[in-house]
């Protein structure tokens, strides 16, 4: 089990998220309790067998009825227990009418997580290479007149049939003036020449996550198109070269927004530089104007700037990177300049 210190004496991981990390079994319906001179790890019958191969350091408990219910009733006499932010208000609260009193512990296990050991980055690797497999596939198969939906599903199928274990996150595919919407929601749009097509995308291998965004544009763009896809490029390449473990998160961020301030296109850049991720598709740090969190070595951020107009177009390019102290190492290899399919 990793070594994670808790500000309490007994803790109680339930996330599917936390108690992978802290194990390595992939099960959602298991809680790890731990304490000063004891590890349980309750689940049903379903996984004990796997349990008992897998985690011997773990007292094994097959749970029966509400997994809440026979933990309180297996610890039996109240106390002071940390717990995750994630708990549903109704199990919190069952825990508090039961007499026991309640720390929040999430804080340490997202900074325990945000920092990655080497098999985690090894994963990510993977994940992220599986995920530059299947835009180099896609794009092939991009057509006049299909509809967003219609290339999300060949994209998320390519993903499966590339060697991932599952998405990510649900992609976002986009035309013409969707590309706008930062998150915008798959429709029946259908492609036509000159569009812009966000390409928003990650596999997701053993767990780990992987995130990509290309802008391609299907036929030949306008000047405009040209301008701004390139300076958004731009700035990508400038929080590239200057971005390492041990600035802030906001002075990060500025490494792109300057360069979109001096070509007075600063307000069209309306999200963060980038987030975290690993387990979760978006972990801390936040790569935000606000924060004053310092990035961490060995953390793996997205970097993806971007520029939006409301009902024309926007671009943005993304790629994720291990920071180290004096740089980085990107793991997006698909290309990076103005694809015209």
């Amino acid at each position: 089990m990793r070594n994670v210190k808790f500000p309490t004496e007994n803790t109680l991981i339930v996330s599917k998220e936390n108690c992978y990390y802290l194990t390595g079994m992939d099960n959602g319906d298991s809680a790890l309790f731990i304490s000063k001179d004891k590890k349980i790890y309750f689940t049903d019958a379903r996984y004990t067998e796997d349990a008992e191969r897998k985690l011997k350091s773990f007292d094994i408990v097959k749970t029966s009825g509400k997994l809440h219910d026979f933990i309180i009733s297996y610890l039996g006499e109240p106390t002071e227990i940390g717990i995750e932010d994630s708990l549903p208000y109704s199990v919190f609260n069952n825990y508090l009418e039961k007499g026991f009193s309640l720390v929040c512990i999430s804080e340490h296990l997202r900074k325990a997580r945000t920092a990655k050991d080497e098999k985690e980055l090894s994963l990510i690797r993977h994940a992220q290479s599986i995920t530059d497999k299947v835009f180099e596939k896609v794009l092939p198969l991009i057509k006049e007149n299909m509809t967003e939906r219609e290339l999300a599903s060949i994209l998320e199928s390519l993903i499966f049939a590339s060697g991932g274990d599952g998405l990510a996150f649900p992609s976002i595919v986009a035309f013409g003036e969707n590309t706008s919407k930062p998150h915008a929601e798959r429709s029946d749009r259908k492609l036509k020449k000159s569009d812009f097509i966000t390409l928003d995308f990650g596999a997701s291998y053993m767990g780990y996550c992987s995130d990509m965004t290309r802008t391609v544009c299907f036929g030949n763009p306008g000047s405009r198109q040209k301008f701004i896809y390139e300076s958004v490029k731009k700035a990508q390449e400038n929080a590239l070269e200057n971005i390492r473990a041990g600035i802030r998160c906001k002075d990060a961020f500025n490494l792109a927004y300057s360069i979109f301030q001096k070509e007075n296109l600063s307000e069209y850049f309306v999200h963060s530089l980038g987030h975290g991720l690993g387990l979760d598709i978006h972990e801390t740090p936040m790569l935000s104007p606000k924060s004053d969190d310092v990035l961490m070595e060995n953390s793996v951020v997205s970097i993806e700037p971007g520029l939006y107009f409301p009902g024309e177009f926007g671009v943005r390019i993304e790629d994720i990177i291990i920071l180290h102290k004096n740089g980085m190492e990107n793991l997006t290899k698909s290309p990076k300049n103005l694809i015209i399919i």
